[in-house]
């Protein structure tokens, strides 16, 4: 399906060169689902690894640790004949049966610490109802111990059914053998680098939350309240309908005891960005042969910018007298007049959205009246 969609892509783009068609693609719905979360979920995934690595590293040291009570054990059980297969195969069984109760402690653990965090969970958060622990989860828990119960008590298996007969005949190795003590240095630099390297990627999260904390959002989220409201149904197809419903619930709004003030929008930030559309500057049109650049376009409502605080730069904001029936405006951000205006003072221009450039449309000019600052409305 991608071959046929790039083919199909490369025949548009030949047959209109002079335009800029949208590029065609195909994505999983996984992917479309997960996609702003993927790298924070493998980011995530990566942590728990280094953790899993670190305790696993530190059984095994213990085991190791305890194993040089066993020698003396181990070395009766080689010397009365036990094979060294049977020796692993008991020390690897005590071993899986530990990490096993370990597993099934931390799914419990794990099942009332995500109850936990769902009750506290933000208002608003996506798909949260279909956060649970099942079966599924169960099971790669307890394979996930297993595999880490024979990797964390394979060393100390091997290094204990390493004797020999002779060996045993003759008695217990000491424990503190340069052998033995190499091994339990190699896992303790080992869990120490692994520690290292999560605290370091602890620290590096916690310096970009810091970051994220102070970044300029361009709007004041103090004391602002917010809601989805939609105007639907037979009544509100026209229009003019809509309008005076949301002015007459403007006019409400703004009565009620505390409110300071109130406007209406169709893209609220700091995630809410909901339309973008091709764009002209008068007096700095693109050629031909280009496309239109493309912009966030947004509708909203007299008061807008000063309930959000946004920082107005020239010229001035909206208001009552800015209608139908007078002359169309617009407001633009200061990044795009550094981006397409250039040179020229953008206050008394005119901008307008294009649906096919340079094919005439029918959408209004709209004067530029002011300009304000930059506010992120497709996140942080």
């Amino acid at each position: 399906m991608k071959a046929d969609l790039r083919i199909a892509d490369e025949e548009v783009r030949q047959k209109f060169p002079r335009r800029n068609p949208a590029r065609y693609g195909v994505e999983l719905l996984k992917d479309v689902i997960t996609g702003d979360v993927r790298p924070a979920l493998i980011l995530l995934l990566a942590a728990v690894v280094v953790v899993l690595l670190v305790a696993i590293v530190n059984v095994a040291n213990l085991l190791l640790a305890r194993a040089a009570e066993r020698e003396r054990e181990i070395a009766v059980r080689a010397a009365v004949g036990a094979a060294r297969a049977r020796i692993v195969r008991q020390l690897v069984t005590e071993g899986l049966a530990l990490a096993l109760a370990g597993g099934v402690a931390g799914w419990m653990v794990a099942v009332w610490a995500t109850r936990g965090l769902i009750a506290v969970a933000p208002a608003g958060l996506p798909r949260v109802a279909e956060i649970h622990m099942d079966l599924r989860v169960l099971a790669f828990t307890l394979l996930t111990a297993a595999v880490s119960g024979v990797l964390f008590a394979a060393s100390p298996a091997l290094h204990l059914s390493a004797y020999t007969r002779v060996e045993a005949m003759q008695g217990a190795r000491s424990s503190g053998s340069a052998g033995t003590h190499r091994f339990r240095n190699v896992l303790v630099v080992a869990e120490v680098a692994l520690a290292l390297t999560l605290t370091v990627g602890a620290a590096l999260l916690a310096k970009s939350l810091i970051r994220l904390g102070r970044v300029e959002v361009g709007f004041s989220p103090d004391r602002l309240l917010t809601a989805s409201i939609t105007a639907t149904g037979p009544r509100y197809k026209d229009g003019s309908r809509v309008a005076a419903f949301f002015d007459d619930l403007l006019g409400r709004v703004k009565s009620l005891p505390g409110v300071v003030g109130a406007s209406v929008t169709n893209s609220l930030p700091p995630d809410g960005l909901s339309e973008t559309d091709s764009f002209v500057v008068e007096d700095r049109l693109p050629p031909p042969d280009r496309g239109a650049p493309v912009g966030p376009i947004l509708s909203v409502s007299d008061d807008y910018f000063r309930v959000l605080g946004v920082r107005l730069f020239r010229g001035r904001g909206f208001s009552t007298m800015d209608n139908s029936a007078s002359v169309r405006v617009a407001i633009v951000s200061a990044s795009l007049v550094r981006r397409h205006f250039g040179d020229l003072d953008p206050i008394g221009r005119r901008i307008k959205q294009v649906a096919d450039w340079p094919k005439p449309d029918d959408n209004p000019w709209r004067t530029v009246v002011g300009v304000v600052d930059d506010v992120k409305y497709a996140g942080f």
